[in-house]
């Protein structure tokens, strides 16, 4: 018998050994895992900006786009002038930008010309900032005729105080703008963003390790001066986070912010949606032109006065893009303003501490035992549906609420594995309770029976008509000794008596039909056709008697009931066969001949055995009987004679 703590145990191992193997998996192979969570937190993204719209953004950022319509105007000649990018950041300039941050570098000297023009309008700039092109493949660092070491170090690199390097890349090479441009500069930083595996764009490395020192990402940098933050007061701890201490705030307070990272300086990209929403646009055409209309620049200026510009060329010329989780083509400038506007909002994203997600997944495997326990198959498979549905929505609520990226691609697949594993433990131990079941229904019939029955199951499919011999017993007394007893002591009488009374039934090769509280019904001729069906029946109702009489003796000894049975027998036409559900199936016997066989049991005198004339024909002189005269049969319109069976020593 499968009890109910083994059941417990073999859902709880399912569901323990599920939950292991989905966690041994993802450490062996976590890159994998990385992946399918990172496609569920794109969903993350798209959500929420469905929900809420763009993020908030910094007042300060703007964009400033050499877009499609800015080579129709200008033409695709003067936009490749360092001339016109000169005409633009005085543009800018003028229009009182605080900074500019330039997507676009510039290698080598072109045109003398042009390039003096374009060092005069970065040197007048406040704030201009250009990004250096680095390599982290490369095996060893080259450097650029026009550019030293001293240059790089100077305009390009961080002394920050490091707690924990963790796996930070390495650069293995760099190619920065023409030496004239760098010296005049306020500074830069890497633009580099390679996507993860899936080729997905989703974190950015803030810095990355150059010699001793590190290069930042220009709007690290930026951010970094912008809030006026010194190398000194900048703290490293790869996989947790990089401290900016002492900020300044607007309303004077001092604080540190804590940027989070991962192991290799990654921060997550913190999209404020679509590209063209969250942030302004500017053209650099409809620009240029305000430069050309007092009304326009001062129109302008009023805009961009104190401003953050990120400079990019947005064009399908540049084709600068990559796919990010809020659109499939984002122009790669879009990182630099995100990044910037996390940190001067300190609008973070980080993911989930190993402790937050423990917890998520303690509760998860709990409410799944406790499910496995308590449910059948079906609804614990609807059960771990839900705690599937609700693991999603429970990641979602982290983001939307605490910029917190759960990871739910490992407790997703643990539950749809142990739903799996649950539903089959659950079906197999049904099938095998079912079995026991079978066999405990199949102990109602005599060993010959149940052959036949296993040999050609047809027999018990359908209903008969044949002649059998029915027999009902009962204890006298019964109903009155129940009422002064202990429900377990009954239930051990009953058991004892009926164990004895059905030994002698298969004996005789009788089919036990039922038990009725402390009555059997019992039938013989029947699946196995037998000659002798009536002369079987009578003397299993005498050897019933005997047997009653040596229990009796045996229980007065122990205090217990004084055991006392009536035994009817009558031989017949009846109908025999299955009778059921689909569910359960019962082999019986109805018709008046099973009636009649119920009311002689009831007339028969206590401790004897009443047959019928039709059982009295059929036995013969083989059993010794006496008549009883004729008894009025409730349901039979004339009296029916009957028979008493004389047996041998009867103590009664």
């Amino acid at each position: 018998m499968i009890t109910v703590k083994k059941s417990f145990s073999i859902f709880t191992a399912c569901v323990l050994v599920s939950y292991l193997g989905v966690r041994v998996v993802s450490y062996l192979t976590p890159d994998t895992f990385a992946v399918w969570n990172g496609r569920f937190h794109d969903q993350f993204f798209r959500s929420r900006y469905h929900r809420q719209g763009p993020l908030k953004t910094h007042p300060d950022i703007v964009h400033v786009d050499i877009d499609n319509a800015s080579y129709e105007v200008l033409g695709r000649e003067l936009l490749m002038r360092r001339s016109t990018y000169a005409k633009i950041i005085n543009v800018l300039r003028q229009s009182g930008c605080a900074a500019i941050l330039s997507d676009i570098a510039f290698w080598g000297a072109t045109d003398r010309e042009d390039d003096s023009a374009l060092v005069d309008a970065a040197a007048s700039c406040p704030g201009f900032y250009l990004p250096l092109i680095v390599n982290m493949n490369w095996s060893q660092a080259t450097t650029n005729s026009h550019v030293s070491g001293t240059t790089i170090a100077q305009k390009y690199c961080m002394k920050v105080a490091v707690r924990n390097k963790g796996t930070i890349p390495v650069i293995g090479g760099y190619r920065p703008s023409f030496d004239i441009l760098d010296e005049v500069v306020s500074g830069g930083g890497h633009i580099t963003s390679p996507p993860e595996q899936d080729g997905i764009h989703r974190r950015f490395n803030l810095l990355i390790g150059y010699g001793d020192s590190f290069v930042p990402a220009i709007a690290f940098r930026l951010a970094c001066d912008w809030l006026g933050v010194e190398d000194g007061d900048i703290v490293l701890d790869a996989g947790n986070s990089i401290t900016l201490r002492n900020i300044r705030l607007a309303l004077g307070n001092v604080r540190d912010v804590n940027i989070p990272i991962d192991e290799k300086g990654r921060a997550i990209i913190n999209f404020v949606g679509p590209w063209g929403t969250g942030f302004p646009h500017y053209s650099v055409h409809k620009l240029l032109e305000a430069a050309e209309d007092e009304d326009e620049l001062d129109s302008l200026t009023e805009a961009l006065d104190g401003s953050i510009a990120v400079l990019s060329d947005v064009s399908a010329v540049a084709q600068d893009i990559g796919a990010v989780p809020v659109e499939e083509e984002y122009p790669k400038a879009g990182f630099h303003s995100s990044v910037l506007n996390s940190i001067l909002l300190q609008n973070f994203l980080r993911d989930a501490h190993w402790r937050e997600e423990a917890m998520r997944d303690g509760c998860v495997v709990v409410l799944a035992l406790v499910a496995a326990y308590l449910l059948g198959a079906i609804l614990y498979a609807v059960a771990m549906l839900v705690l599937l549905i609700g693991n999603y929505g429970l990641g979602m609520r982290f983001f939307m609420e605490s910029g917190v990226l759960l990871s739910v691609v490992e407790i997703s697949i643990f539950l749809v594995i142990s739903m799996l594993a649950v539903v089959v433990a659950k079906y197999l131990l049904s099938e095998m309770e079912k079995a026991r079941l079978r066999r405990r229904f199949e102990s109602y019939m005599a060993p010959g029976v149940l052959a036949k029955v296993l040999e050609s199951p047809s027999l018990i499919a359908n209903f008969q008509r044949k002649i059998v011999t029915t027999m009902f017993t009962d204890i006298a007394g019964f109903t009155k000794w129940c009422s002064t007893q202990t429900p377990s002591e009954i239930h051990r009488t009953l058991n004892e008596y009926f164990d004895e009374m059905t030994r002698i039934v298969f004996k005789y090769e009788g089919t036990v039909d039922k038990y009725i509280g402390d009555g059997m019904m019992v039938f013989f001729g029947d699946p196995i056709s037998q000659d002798d069906h009536a002369l079987r029946a009578v003397r299993a109702g005498i050897e019933m008697q005997i047997k009653a009489c040596e229990i009796r003796v045996r229980w007065i000894g122990e205090g217990r009931l004084d055991l006392k049975i009536r035994v009817g027998i009558n031989t017949g036409d009846v109908a025999v066969g299955s009778m059921g559900s689909a569910m359960r199936m019962d082999y019986t016997a109805l018709g008046t001949n099973v009636n009649i066989a119920q009311r002689l049991e009831s007339n028969a005198p206590i401790g004897g055995v009443l047959i019928s004339r039709s059982t009295k024909d059929a036995v013969g002189d083989a059993v010794p009987t006496k008549s009883c005269g004729f008894i009025t049969v409730k349901g039979i319109a004339e009296k029916m004679e009957v028979f008493e069976v004389v047996l041998p020593n009867n103590p009664i």
